[in-house]
């Protein structure tokens, strides 16, 4: 059964492997990059950057019963995740786009999301108060265009990577969409 077989390879040592796997994927998404690239890749062949920190994070993960908000708050109150995304001399070295592992020694700047887009957008325009006075329409209209919207930068949920290719299509929809 393979259920059984993915619940007993999480679990084994004490769900060491889970954990890890856990606290990489969670620190890239606060702070943009992972310990290892691509951050689902954690096999032997894929050192991570920073193995103390992995290692120490889901040790305590795992002894806090792997509660993700504890996770979420030892991370935001790590040194790294407070530090500035200005560039000095000291740190212009660290560019993971271009030296593969981050130091973290500066915060990285990444693109908004599709829907971050749309949702700043929505923001900025108010549509929602010139289109129509009824909540429902006003919901049903913020769904149809955010689903064309994603539609037409072609992304699916649980890519890593947002890019702005500057398609026909995406530059169509950017002068022409209901925003």
């Amino acid at each position: 059964n393979p259920r059984s077989e993915l619940a007993r390879l999480m679990t084994q040592n004490g769900g060491t492997r889970l954990a890890r796997a856990m606290v990489n994927r969670t620190w890239a998404r606060l702070l943009g990059y992972g310990f290892t690239s691509p951050v689902d890749d954690m096999g032997p062949h894929n050192t991570p950057s920073h193995p103390e920190v992995i290692d120490r994070l889901a040790e305590e993960f795992v002894a806090s019963g792997f509660d993700v908000k504890q996770l979420v708050g030892w991370i935001c109150n790590t040194r790294a995740y407070g530090l500035t995304s200005r560039m000095t001399d000291g740190n212009a070295v660290d560019d993971p786009t271009t030296n593969g592992q981050p130091l973290f020694s500066r915060v990285y700047t990444k693109p908004m999301s599709v829907e971050q887009l749309y949702d700043s957008l929505w923001v900025a325009t108010q549509v929602d108060r010139v289109t129509a006075s009824d909540w429902e329409e006003v919901a049903a209209n913020r769904r149809r265009w955010q689903s064309q919207f994603v539609y037409s930068f072609q992304t699916d949920e649980n890519d890593e990577a947002v890019t702005f290719d500057g398609s026909i299509t995406q530059a169509m929809m950017m002068m022409n969409g209901p925003l």
